[in-house]
């Protein structure tokens, strides 16, 4: 018998590879799902990211399926600020692409 299920894992990235993996994810959707704007270097490595990267944790789903490229493995992503973390944000000069109110 064979089974369709895909097996999924849910962790906090915590190598180069996954954190790319969000990246790429985040620009698939986007960029190319909903037209957002990026840098040409941006387009070149088909990864979206911005200044507050290094201050976020990446809350990521990856699937246990094989695929060509290791980035894709990256099926879901949350990015979560932890209290110091924001601390640090707030006193740095990165400025966000979008507006939160």
């Amino acid at each position: 018998m064979q089974s369709d299920v895909r097996q999924y894992r849910v962790k906090l990235a915590e190598t180069e590879e996954e954190r790319l993996g969000a990246q790429r994810l985040r620009y698939r959707v986007f960029v190319e799902e909903m037209g957002a704007s990026v840098t040409p270097d941006q387009r070149a490595a088909r990864r979206e990211w911005d200044a507050f990267d290094p201050f976020f944790d990446h809350l990521i789903l990856t699937s246990e399926e094989p695929v060509a490229d290791p980035l894709d493995r990256v099926v879901g992503v949350y990015r979560l600020m932890r209290r110091a973390a924001a601390r640090a944000a707030s006193g740095s000069t990165a400025r966000p692409n979008t507006t939160c109110r």
